[in-house]
């Protein structure tokens, strides 16, 4: 591994919160930990498409963003 388990465990709880936070967005009844699909497909299009978009041009990397943008409110 290229961190060590304490780095990853804070990253990997960082990242869990982001995702219940989208889950609860979507379904602020429910109560469970469980993330769903959805959550975790909007997660990873939204931080992808940043990363992405750090390494593109500036003209592409506004279409990814607005197409992320687009695909994670819909």
């Amino acid at each position: 591994p290229r961190q060590s388990a304490k780095v990853r465990r804070a990253f990997a709880e960082v990242a869990r919160g982001f995702v219940e936070l989208l889950e609860r967005k979507r379904h602020p009844a429910q109560r469970a930990k469980q993330l769903g699909d959805e959550a975790l497909v909007r997660a990873a299009t939204m931080i992808g498409a940043v990363v992405l978009g750090r390494l593109l041009d500036e003209p592409t990397a506004k279409r990814l963003l607005a197409a992320a943008r687009k695909s994670a409110t819909h």
